[in-house]
C-alpha cells in the first residue's frame, strides 16, 4: 500500500517538500535576524480595538490540518497542477522571506490572564513563537493557497464551501489571537496571489518533472 502511494505520488514529492523547507528554513533564520534589528509595528487604529479572543487559537492551530489536506489535495490531483500549484507556493514564500528581511515586523500581545484551555494554548503559541516574521502572514498566505487550489472546476462543493468558510476563520483568528495586525492578512493573501501570477508565466515544472523522474526511478529501484 505505502509502495504505491509513494509510487503514484513521486512526482509531487519535491515541490512539496522544496515548498516546506523553504519555509521552514527562511522563517527561522530571518526570525533570529528580526530580533537583533528594528522592527516595525503596522498596527492601525482599528487592529487596537480588536480583543484578545482565547477561542480562536483552536482555529489558529487548527490551521495546520487544513494546509495538510490543501497540500495532499493540491498534489495528488496530477502532476501538471501539482507543479503549477507548488510553483507558486514557492514564489510567494520568497516573496514573503523578502519581505521578512527588508521589513521585519512585530506586535504588542496581551497579557493572557484567563483560565482554561483556550488561554493556556495561547500562553503557549506566546512563549513558542516569537511576535516576530509578521507581514506577510504566513498563516494566511497558506490558507488562501489551499482556498484557491480546492476553487478548480470539478472539485466537490462541499469541499469548496469547506476551505472557503475556513480560510475566513483562520485570517479572522488571526487577529483574534493577536498573533498578526489587518495588514498582515491583506500582505499574506496578496503575496499568494502574486506568486499564482508569477507561475502562470514562470512556473518550475521543468525542474520538478526531471527531479519527480530521478525520485520514481529511485522508488521503482528500491522497491523491486
Amino acid at each position: 500500500m505505502v509502495g504505491k502511494f509513494l509510487r503514484k505520488y513521486a512526482y509531487a514529492f519535491f515541490p512539496v517538500i522544496a515548498a516546506l523547507v523553504l519555509n521552514t528554513t527562511g522563517y527561522v533564520l530571518l526570525g533570529k535576524h528580526a530580533l537583533i534589528g528594528p522592527l516595525h509595528d503596522f498596527s492601525i487604529p482599528l487592529d487596537h480595538r480588536i480583543p484578545l479572543v482565547p477561542v480562536f487559537i483552536f482555529i489558529y492551530i487548527g490551521a495546520f490540518l487544513q494546509w495538510a489536506i490543501g497540500y495532499l489535495t493540491a498534489m495528488a490531483e496530477n502532476p501538471t497542477f501539482c507543479y503549477k500549484a507548488f510553483s507558486s507556493e514557492i514564489y510567494a514564500k520568497i516573496l514573503a522571506l523578502i519581505c521578512f528581511a527588508a521589513i521585519p515586523s512585530t506586535i504588542i500581545r496581551p497579557e493572557v490572564d484567563g483560565t482554561g484551555i483556550a488561554c493556556a494554548l495561547t500562553r503557549f503559541v506566546y512563549a513558542k513563537d516569537f511576535a516576530v516574521n509578521l507581514f506577510p502572514s504566513i498563516h494566511c498566505l497558506e490558507s488562501w493557497f489551499c482556498f484557491r487550489t480546492a476553487m478548480a472546476e470539478h472539485r466537490p462543493g462541499w469541499y469548496k464551501a469547506a476551505m472557503a468558510v475556513m480560510t475566513v476563520l483562520v485570517c479572522l483568528s488571526v487577529v483574534f489571537v493577536r498573533q498578526h495586525v489587518i495588514v498582515d492578512i491583506i500582505g499574506g493573501i496578496a503575496v499568494m496571489e502574486i506568486g499564482f501570477l508569477i507561475a502562470r508565466r514562470w512556473d518550475l515544472s521543468w525542474i520538478f518533472h526531471r527531479i519527480g523522474r530521478k525520485v520514481y526511478q529511485k522508488l521503482t529501484e528500491l522497491m523491486d
